[in-house]
């Protein structure tokens, strides 16, 4: 599905760099992980082996600092948020990375009243 507003994407691209950037990785909040050599041109098997499900993939690239999915991604240690960070970064940004909490246009399901996962 498509965004109609790159500027969540944008927004939840950049804070996801900045944790990985910043976070403490042993004060909580995130995962610490080596990523490995199958990754390289498939980041959705990162986002499968961290999160348990592919749709967490511009996570990963944002993490490893990768513009586009067509990068690769070396071999690398990565801090990754958690899943409470992860979804504080979402509601905050307004960007939903899994398909069937998206409406048309690519708004997050959970922005309507009532809606939250």
């Amino acid at each position: 599905m498509i965004d109609l507003d790159v500027t969540a994407a944008r927004a939840f691209w950049w804070e996801v760099r900045k944790h990985a950037l910043r976070a403490n990785p042993f004060a909580g909040g995130s995962i610490v992980y080596e990523t490995k050599p199958d990754e390289r041109r498939d980041h959705t098997l990162a986002s499968r082996r961290v999160y348990g499900r592919p749709d967490e993939f511009m996570v990963i690239e944002a993490a490893a600092g990768l513009s586009t999915a067509d990068d690769l991604m070396l071999e690398q240690t990565l801090i990754l948020p958690n899943e409470g960070v992860l979804r504080a970064i979402k509601i905050r940004t307004g960007f939903e990375t899994i398909d069937k909490y998206r409406l048309e246009g690519g708004v997050p399901s959970w922005q309507t009243p009532g809606m939250i996962p």
